[in-house]
């Protein structure tokens, strides 16, 4: 049987046939992947977690007391050797994307609103790339504003901070200190002094 290519994309029944088995197998490897079970998270008492929950490698994630996790949060990672340490009293709202490919500890009593996106990796032009992994640390009392996103050069974000709603953060932020926009820049400092 001949398969005809076009566009980069294989046609008639064999072609099919391949796109829908490679279609079937993903789903398979993402549920087995994103599964949830109280054995295979390390969490200790009172973590909260709402429906729709997803992660990948779940036994490298570790949630510590008093995390609540709210629905449709997605924790992912493009490498299985990488950690994620979710601190005591860490409130992840709905719809949070959290890749965790370079390591990521979020410090005790933070809280991510809606829709924040971390990133901890960046690739090559070509998508297809291997993953360079760059780690993150979020420190404690830290609040990150909805539809924040926080990129993969941001080694550190202080103790006690604010991330503006929508802002785009590309460098780290220091600690006590607010900071928002695109890129996000420090508006003032939570302990009285002027940013000049």
């Amino acid at each position: 049987m001949i398969s005809k290519f076009w566009n980069g994309k294989m046609l008639g029944l064999f072609g099919a046939g391949i796109l829908i088995l490679n279609s079937l197998v993903r789903k398979i490897i993402n549920f087995f992947y994103s599964k949830v079970h109280v054995n295979n998270l390390c969490s200790e008492n009172d973590v909260i977690i709402r429906s729709g929950f997803k992660c990948m490698y779940p036994k490298n994630i570790i949630l510590q007391k008093g995390v609540f996790i709210n629905s449709n949060v997605n924790i992912s990672s493009e490498i299985c050797k990488s950690k994620l340490v979710v601190c005591e009293n860490v409130s992840l709202s709905t719809n949070c994307k959290i890749d965790y490919t370079g390591s990521l500890v979020i410090g005790k009593n933070s809280l991510l609103s809606e829709n924040v996106s971390i990133q901890t990796h960046d690739h090559g032009i070509n998508p297809r790339s291997e993953p360079i992994p760059k780690s993150l640390k979020i420190g404690e009392n830290v609040w990150i504003g909805m539809n924040a996103l926080i990129l993969s050069n941001v080694r550190e974000i202080g103790d006690n901070s604010i991330i503006g709603a929508g802002s785009v953060v590309t460098k780290p932020v220091p600690s006590n200190c607010i900071v928002a926009g695109n890129p996000a820049t420090i508006i003032r400092y939570l302990n009285g002094s002027s940013i000049d």
